[in-house]
């Protein structure tokens, strides 16, 4: 199954009249998908929690690409020639590959992606969840973030000398700990920062 980016024509003069020569150098410049059923590596993976059931709601199928930060962009399409099609069949318009980080709830017989492969070498498939740029924004990877009223923590290594920790604690830094601490020999520690 392909997405279809581009149709070049030869010449590119907008002729729709070619002779049979001519129409062997049209050529496409797609994304490849194929079936996940059809990926003799992952035959044996349950879809849709399902041990073996080929009676699924939806199909899956996989991202085919090359540059995983252009995947699925005309930038990483590959290009066919119309010689190498072997048989074409129309779709519905509003048919469409649903990108998403998890399998739909409801898919109703629609077609869905969760994974990309590369073929790095000959005999070998490198798999990988799709790029965050195909996600829809909700199951996009958050970002860490902390929250503006996070108390900064800090563990006093040299509790024998006094200068960084009381810098750090005008900072707003709070001394919670020290390491090494002698209660009895680093009293001033204590009364300085107050603990």
């Amino acid at each position: 199954m392909v997405f279809v980016h581009e149709i070049h024509r030869p010449g590119g003069n907008g002729e729709d009249c070619v002779d049979a020569d001519e129409a062997e150098s049209y050529h496409l410049l797609v994304t490849k998908y194929s079936f996940l059923d059809s990926e003799p590596l992952l035959k044996a993976v349950p879809q849709n929690g399902a041990q073996g059931d080929q009676n699924l709601d939806g199909i899956e199928v996989i991202l085919h690409f090359s540059d995983f930060r252009r995947m699925g962009d005309e930038l990483d399409a590959e290009v066919i020639h119309i010689s190498q099609i072997e048989e074409a069949t129309p779709v519905e318009n509003q048919l469409q590959v649903i990108h998403c980080a998890r399998t739909p709830a409801n898919t109703d017989g629609s077609i869905f992606c969760r994974f990309a492969c590369a073929t790095t070498e000959p005999d070998s498939v490198l798999l990988s969840p799709l790029a965050s740029h195909l996600l829809p924004r909700r199951d996009r990877q958050k970002q860490a973030s902390f929250a503006a009223c996070s108390e900064m923590n800090v563990l006093d290594l040299t509790p024998e000398v006094l200068g960084p920790l009381e810098g750090l604690c005008e900072a707003g830094f709070k001394a919670s700990a020290a390491i090494d601490f002698d209660p009895e020999r680093h009293m001033s520690w204590r009364v300085s920062i107050s603990v």
